[in-house]
């Protein structure tokens, strides 16, 4: 059996490319245990990683067991977050006390809820979706950040169920910190990834290049007749102008946009392109897309 274990906090990208690089081919040995005995610290970005991370080891033939955190408040995150519930148990082998947790309303957070797509759900992936966002914007309309949040999640959660062509539906959770003034929310799908989305418009050869022109206004993967590029193109694009931080991971590649202050001490425009930074353009690829967002009160 080979083991992935995840010391620490369970967040961000980092984490989990450093150990898939470590796994040997589900030829050579298909048992995986993801081991979260030592997690201490869980974000919702961590959960959309994990779900994408189970996903993508399921379509490459590896059976998976997950082990606990012995951690209390990181054990109890994990179970309120709602991830097993949200994907179905889908053959994961998963730690006795997990199944059938009812998070019960627990303060500033919506657990991990699945959101149907075109691909898998195509009738009712419009008005569930619009619940949702509902749901979430009165969940947390006393931060201060429930408009914006409702904005983001109508972008985020649109592209994955109309673009995704996920077959397993897309995920997404919110959490907000009090400490720090912020709601975090991720969204992951595990569909055919941002290049291929972006494909029809425009022949990216690379998810470098897909990714990084994903952010910009007027990328779309829609085209005409004809075969030229329609529509707006606007989600992500319109979500960095929501978010103070953005990460965006598909295929192989890794880019974030965070509100950043020239020398000067100028906030930079959300659309300066300046805050774009490819964090990784060679990872290990995980299927469908990952973005995380972080959304705190504008200077």
């Amino acid at each position: 059996m080979q083991t992935l274990t995840f010391p620490g906090a369970l967040y961000g990208h980092g984490n989990f490319s450093r150990r898939i690089k470590l796994l040997k081919p589900a030829t050579t040995d298909r048992d995986v245990l993801i081991d979260l005995s030592q997690v201490t610290f869980v974000r919702p970005d961590g959960i959309a990683h994990l779900i994408a991370l189970i996903y993508t080891l399921f379509g490459r033939g590896y059976e998976i067991r997950v082990a606990r955190p012995l951690n209390d408040s990181a054990d109890l995150y994990l179970r309120r977050s709602n991830c097993w519930g949200a994907l179905g148990n889908n053959g994961v082998t998963i730690p006795d006390g997990w199944e059938g947790f009812n998070q019960g309303g627990a303060a500033r957070l919506i657990e991990c809820q699945r959101i149907p797509t075109a691909a898998n759900d195509k009738y009712n992936n419009v008005e569930q979706n619009a619940i949702l966002a509902e749901r979430m914007r009165v969940a947390f309309q006393e931060t201060g950040l429930a408009t914006p949040l409702y904005r983001l999640f109508v972008e985020l959660g649109g592209n994955a169920a109309e673009h995704s062509e996920s077959q397993h539906g897309a995920f997404i959770m919110a959490q907000a910190y009090p400490a720090t003034s912020e709601i975090h929310i991720s969204v992951v799908d595990v569909g055919i990834g941002i290049r291929a989305a972006l494909y029809a418009g425009h022949k990216f050869k690379t998810d470098r290049e897909a990714v990084r022109a994903a952010v910009l206004f007027g990328i779309t993967g829609r085209v005409d007749a004809a075969g030229n590029p329609k529509g707006g193109g606007t989600g992500l694009a319109s979500a960095r102008e929501e978010a103070h931080q953005l990460t965006v991971r598909s295929g192989s590649a890794v880019l974030e946009s965070a509100l950043l202050r020239t020398p000067e001490g100028t906030l930079l425009p959300a659309r300066d392109d300046r805050m774009l930074v490819m964090v990784e353009a060679d990872c290990p690829p995980l299927d469908g897309t990952i973005v995380s967002a972080v959304i705190r009160a504008r200077p």
